[in-house]
């Protein structure tokens, strides 16, 4: 079980880079280039990831699992709240920013980027909606 930690950053990706055409129209060129790119910093953010998963378990409980197929697998993450987790579409967007936006050789730093992406991938709440659809209102009658 637990899910696939490449598909997750593709995804991300994916929709960042949607999002970046849909822009200025600029950018990296064909979209070969493009996926080339892409598929590089997969490789890049999965490769982190997997160097240092045994920290992220030991301090953070994030688990990370290498499978029988040698892909790495999330498999756990920390209760930072008792019957809150977190949304599972906010996924793919914390998964490379742990990769890509941590400064791994500096330790309070470090320590200080892996607990900030944590908050802010728990604080990420499901939009509420009540039972016919419509969007919940915040205040009660």
């Amino acid at each position: 079980g637990g899910i696939d930690v490449t598909g997750c950053l593709v995804h991300a990706l994916t929709y960042k880079t949607v999002g970046e055409e849909k822009g200025d129209g600029g950018g990296m060129g064909d979209g070969t280039e493009k996926r080339a790119t892409s598929r590089r910093m997969v490789d890049q953010a999965v490769a982190c990831l997997r160097d240092r998963r045994e920290m992220l378990a030991e301090y953070f409980s994030i688990v990370l699992e290498v499978g029988d197929d040698d892909r790495l697998v999330l498999v756990g993450l920390p209760i930072l709240l008792d019957g809150h987790r977190p949304s599972p579409h906010a996924l793919p967007t914390f998964l490379l920013r742990i990769a890509t936006e941590i400064p791994w050789d500096e330790e309070l730093p470090c320590f200080e980027g892996v607990c900030t992406e944590l908050g802010c991938f728990y604080a990420d709440l499901p939009y509420a909606r009540d039972d016919d659809g419509a969007p919940a209102s915040s205040s009660s009658s």
